[in-house]
């Protein structure tokens, strides 16, 4: 029987928008390759919620596994920018 072995994929994931504190949860992508998961804080089944995840800037990792079991990883972040008073 011979080994296979399979080298990792390639992940990356492309620059995130900043945000305001009170926009509306919207679904991440610019993960590749596609079919992966994201993961960080105001982050739920893809999905980022800029409320949740409070103001500040917060780090975001894409995660990718292959039909081999071979998997990999790329980070990013998002700033989430306070509501501006306005009077």
């Amino acid at each position: 029987m011979d080994l296979i072995i399979s080298a990792p994929p390639t992940v990356t994931l492309t620059a995130l928008a900043d945000a305001c504190e009170n926009d509306p949860f919207y679904p991440l992508t610019g993960g590749s390759p596609v079919g992966g998961t994201y993961t960080g804080p105001g982050i739920t089944g893809g999905v980022f919620d800029p409320a949740i995840a409070g103001v500040g800037t917060h780090n975001v990792t894409y995660f990718f596994t292959d039909g081999n079991g071979c998997s990999g990883q790329s980070s990013g972040s998002i700033t989430v920018h306070p509501t501006p008073s306005v009077s």
